[in-house]
């Protein structure tokens, strides 16, 4: 039985023109796919700064209030 494949060009002048459409559309769907990506980047870029600074803000606050606590475990400590 033979199968017959269309999307596979029989001649070599078939097969480059082919490979030279793919790759345009690679290209184009690459350069569609970094533009889609620095807009989405451009949308979410101010909410993650401020939700990143918020947590560095809350474990700044976090970490000195466990220092002041282990400063005084520290103090009663001497008393002992």
């Amino acid at each position: 039985m033979i199968f017959y494949f269309p999307e596979i060009p029989g001649t070599l002048t078939m097969t480059i023109l082919m490979l030279i459409v793919a790759g345009l559309l690679l290209f184009g769907a690459i350069i569609v796919a970094c533009i889609t990506a620095k807009l989405i980047w451009v949308i979410i870029k101010e909410p993650c700064q401020e939700a990143y600074f918020d947590y560095l803000d809350w474990k700044t606050h976090r970490f000195h209030k466990r220092k002041k606590k282990l400063k005084w475990y520290d103090d009663y400590s001497k008393f002992k």
